[in-house]
């Protein structure tokens, strides 16, 4: 998880209140604390299903209205990675293609390590499981040439 303070922050500290956690557990916030939560290819960064399904709770806790959205599990392009078909593969195969078969495995020449440590932060999210996380949602398909490219859960406040 990537806690540290970017510039844009140092900018607007003065002007904001600025803080950091961890998605799946706000102590800080009440519950409907936020207008809206609005989530922008964040939970397939989280961890496992369960870590999640956390991540929405707490989502889901906080907020009166939210627009969250993931990459789909179904577009060929792993966006992360951009290499295709790479997610669709066995993990155990997924440690060798995104070294070799991957812009960012070509680019950056990364470890095996680094590869698996890369992976292990990854995991996209199919329709099901995305309106199951969001069923009282209005669930929306991005779609690039027809194909299924990105999952937004909306719900007005």
């Amino acid at each position: 998880m990537n806690l540290d303070i970017s510039p844009w922050q140092e900018k607007y500290a003065n002007r904001y209140e600025l803080v950091t956690g961890n998605g799946g557990k706000l102590d800080f916030v009440s519950n409907q604390e936020f207008d809206i939560v609005f989530s922008n290819s964040v939970i397939e960064h989280v961890g496992s299903k369960e870590k999640q399904m956390e991540f929405v709770r707490e989502i889901l806790r906080v907020e009166k209205g939210h627009w969250v959205q993931s990459p789909a599990w179904v577009f060929p392009i792993e966006p992360h990675l951009m290499g295709l078909f790479i997610h669709w593969f066995p993990r155990a195969w997924q440690k060798y293609l995104v070294r070799h078969f991957t812009i960012w495995g070509v680019v950056t020449k990364p470890s095996q390590m680094r590869a698996e440590e890369f992976l292990d932060g990854i995991r996209l999210i199919n329709y099901r499981e995305f309106r199951d996380f969001f069923p009282d949602s209005t669930i929306i398909v991005e779609r690039w040439m027809s194909l299924p490219k990105t999952y937004i859960a909306y719900k007005k406040g």
